[in-house]
């Protein structure tokens, strides 16, 4: 096991928490803070603070005037025209492959989009 000391135990104490260690680094994690009494204060500190987070609005409800339009929002983002030629809602490319290639080969094609003549009938 690799030993933590309280520097370690601070820059980690958040992907402890969120569950994003190895098995090895949180186990020298709790070894730490069953010896480091400001690091276990700390850990539960912070676990209580996240616990009172997730639970905040359990009893909130959505209305429905905002969830219909959440939803229609949803729908006609997926059906805009932008959506179907590979751009985002600011005409940027969004790495549509064509026969022609992909948009995105260059850097300013990925900033810009690429022009695919063929797709507006050109030649």
């Amino acid at each position: 096991m690799v030993p933590v000391n309280c520097e370690e135990f601070q820059k980690n104490v958040h992907p402890l928490l969120d569950g994003e260690l190895s098995d090895e680094m949180a186990d020298a994690m709790r070894a730490h803070m069953a010896a480091c009494a400001d690091c276990r204060g700390e850990y539960e500190q912070l676990a209580s603070v996240r616990d009172m987070l997730a639970h905040m609005d359990d009893d909130l409800e959505t209305p429905v005037e905002f969830e219909r339009g959440w939803r229609k929002a949803v729908r006609e983002e997926q059906y805009a025209p932008h959506a179907r030629l590979g751009k985002d809602a600011f005409g940027r490319g969004g790495g549509l492959c064509t026969a022609g290639g992909c948009d995105g080969d260059k850097p300013h094609e990925r900033q810009y989009g690429k022009y695919d003549r063929t797709a507006y009938g050109g030649d």
